[in-house]
């Protein structure tokens, strides 16, 4: 007889009574194992007590996929093993997992950051908690937002049209959209120490950057310039040998300067040349440790953008500094060590040594509700410093995945099914970004799969989002004020005195604003320019956006 036969059913049992024994010592031991407190999350800030912070480690957010969970943390037992406590939407803590195998984490000393505690990945109107050493930052559900206002001649929209700066083609049709802000970043188009000071011997050369600039400006854009203290030749003189890439014509994995005196050389020039022409200067993208780009500490970038605001605030006062572009809400306890940082330089102390704030956002899955989250974090940090009034740009905005990119040779139909929701994505995206207070937004228009304008063989071809782009400019142009009424219902004020509303619906129901209710007959715009005039009882939403006018 085969003895295996014999032993399954034992080994069988014997593990139900084990899995039993777990859980009965979870059940029983849950509070003792318990560090996090009962909170009044409703507040926004509170100190966490020592004795709780000093085990916690920093735990990155896309790890977390628990629906339904928004506050929780990570403590280590004495056997080395992890516990991952969370508190979900009933008042008691609980016990979900054990994790027996090391973090996937960087664990940061308690000088840089002492913790960080992340809810749901999924930023949407679910409430989110993050906390950051002794912030509490959250996004929650809001049931009235203020109506936001703007300056006559408004404009927010930008083009972030990476890649393509050189070819003047793409820049005619951005002009003809109404795009007003042109953003210059990357090897083709910033302002790269590397590429104007190949020598390192203060002999400049600007024709390429010249080049570029002159595209942007023959077509009246303004222009925000992106500024990188990179040279290769500079990093060798502290022995570092940057990484190449394959996308930009300058090295990335980037550092602060070896030779200060050098750089600020570099960039008085570079502000004494341009200072009337542009006047936006960004310094550096997104600065994160170990990122594609900037990669130096938090502590580093906060002092390159102090010593960069001082030298471009003594060589063009009027001239605005933009602090590099944060990348969605990831690396949020290096943003706070960045802002803790100028905070300790006594001339950072009450500027912060920046003008603009920049989040680079977009999302497919949910893009207004994960747009108005993201801001509504950075605006509690920003808050939290004193930075109350500083206002937020995006200059990459718009879905950016570029894995998407080797999808589309494998499956090339993927491509135009994106191609159709984008149009959808861009207009959720701007009417949520307008309504709660974002100032500028840069469409990624070049990039995949936000791109509006994609080369074929030697011409151009315009891809759905163009005319949904195209159409979004023209209908608020000259906005006055805008203001979000519920999920999908965004109301915008004109300064010719005409109400226009951008209206969407995930569900079969819904309900119409009260002031479109009492209009007879509407006009209704689509995101490819139709139009047509209804009554307004047969009005229908669905999940494409329209633009809903009284008649």
């Amino acid at each position: 007889m085969d003895e295996s036969k014999i032993k399954r059913p034992c080994n069988y049992r014997k593990c139900l009574f084990i899995v039993f024994l777990f859980m009965l010592y979870t059940f029983i031991f849950q509070k003792n194992l318990c560090l996090a407190q009962q909170q009044d999350f409703k507040e926004r800030n509170f100190l966490i007590p020592d004795e709780i912070v000093k085990n916690f480690y920093l735990y990155k957010a896309r790890d977390i996929t628990i629906s339904g969970i928004y506050a929780g943390i990570v403590r280590k037992e004495n056997n080395g093993k992890y516990w991952w406590l969370l508190k979900g939407r009933k008042k008691s803590i609980y016990i979900l997992s054990k994790l027996p195998f090391k973090l996937r984490t960087q664990t940061y000393t308690r000088d840089i950051i002492r913790t960080i505690v992340i809810g749901q990945v999924e930023i949407d109107s679910s409430p989110n908690i993050y906390i950051l050493g002794r912030y509490v930052f959250y996004t929650m559900p809001h049931n009235s937002f203020p109506q936001i206002s703007f300056p006559d001649d408004f404009s927010p929209f930008g083009a972030h049209p990476c890649g393509v700066h050189g070819d003047d083609r793409f820049f005619k049709e951005y002009a003809k959209m109404g795009i007003s802000w042109i953003r210059n970043a990357g090897g083709d188009g910033g302002l790269v120490w590397d590429i104007i000071e190949p020598n390192l011997n203060g002999r400049y050369n600007w024709i390429f950057f010249d080049q570029r600039l002159k595209i942007s400006l023959n077509k009246d854009f303004k222009v925000l310039v992106t500024t990188k203290a990179i040279n290769t030749k500079d990093q060798r003189l502290c022995h570092r040998l940057a990484r190449g890439n394959k996308y930009t014509q300058y090295k990335v994995l980037e550092y602060n300067p070896c030779n200060w005196h050098k750089y600020e050389q570099f960039l008085r020039e570079s502000i004494r040349r341009y200072k009337n022409k542009i006047k936006y200067w960004q310094i550096e993208n997104e600065p994160v440790t170990g990122g594609q780009y900037y990669a130096d500490t938090p502590e580093n970038y906060a002092k390159l953008l102090a010593f960069s605001y001082k030298i471009i605030k003594h060589e063009c006062p009027k001239c605005k500094v933009v602090m590099a572009g944060r990348p969605g809400c990831t690396g949020l306890a290096y943003l706070i060590k960045v802002l803790e940082t100028l905070k300790s330089f006594s001339f950072c102390k009450n500027s912060g040594c920046f003008d603009i704030f920049d989040i680079h956002v977009g999302s497919i899955i949910k893009p207004a509700e994960r747009t108005e989250g993201t801001y509504f974090i950075y605006k509690q940090i920003l808050n939290e410093f004193g930075y109350k009034q500083k206002p937020i740009y995006s200059t990459e905005f718009g879905p950016l995945d570029y894995s998407l990119t080797d999808k589309f040779k494998r499956d090339p139909n993927l491509e135009q099914k994106i191609r159709k929701v984008m149009p959808s994505i861009l207009i959720k995206m701007y009417a949520s970004s307008l309504a709660v207070g974002y100032k500028k937004l840069f469409w990624r228009v070049n990039e995949p799969p936000s791109s509006i304008i994609v080369m074929k063989g030697n011409s151009l071809e315009k891809c759905p989002s163009y005319y949904a782009y195209k159409i979004l400019i023209h209908k608020l142009n000259r906005l006055k004020t805008a203001k979000k009424i519920a999920e999908g219902c965004y109301k915008f004020t004109l300064y010719n005195g005409r109400k226009l509303y951008i209206l969407w619906c995930n569900s079969k129901t819904y309900s119409l604003p009260e002031e479109v209710k009492k209009w007879k007959k509407i006009k209704v715009t689509y995101y490819d320019g139709r139009e047509k005039i209804i009554n307004t009882s047969n009005l229908k939403l669905s999940s494409m956006p329209i633009f809903v006018e009284k008649e």
